[in-house]
């Protein structure tokens, strides 16, 4: 069944929306953590910045591009194309997260950092998965269409 140019461009619309709500929600969880990061782990960007190399700081952009991907990927990708299983994924990627900062005894500089680092590290894993997991759910749609 084809769609009018209507639906078409509604259609766009709503994906054109869902990415830009979904880079919000990444955009508004990379401030998260900095601010996190500044207030429990008396990060000093200044200082940071100020004594950081070129590799660091390409390193720290990459990072945040990363984190911003984590956040808007499951966002876009349910609110532009109805796909749940990024968002599946996403949540229990935030709960496992969560747990884990609630079960150290005590929060300070070393434990904020070392959570962020292993959260940045792992977030290649998770865009994969989100793309593998949303990939065979939009097949599954379009196959039983």
């Amino acid at each position: 069944m084809a769609s009018s140019p209507a639906q078409s461009a509604s259609h766009e619309l709503n994906q054109d929306h869902a990415l830009f709500v979904g880079l919000a929600v990444g955009i508004g969880a990379l401030s998260l953590f900095l601010l996190v990061g500044v207030l429990f782990a008396a990060w000093s960007l200044t200082d940071a910045l100020s004594h950081a190399s070129l590799s660091t700081v390409g390193f720290l952009f990459i990072g945040g591009a990363f984190i911003v991907a984590v956040f808007a990927v499951p966002v876009t990708a349910y609110l532009g194309w109805k796909l749940v299983v990024p968002a599946v994924l996403f949540a229990i990627v935030a709960i496992f997260w969560g747990a884990l900062a609630l079960s150290v005894p005590v929060i300070n500089a070393s434990t904020v950092t070392g959570m962020v680092a292993f959260a940045l590290l792992y977030s290649p894993v998770y865009l994969i998965l989100y793309a593998l997991g949303g990939g065979l759910e939009h097949y599954v749609h379009t196959r039983s269409a």
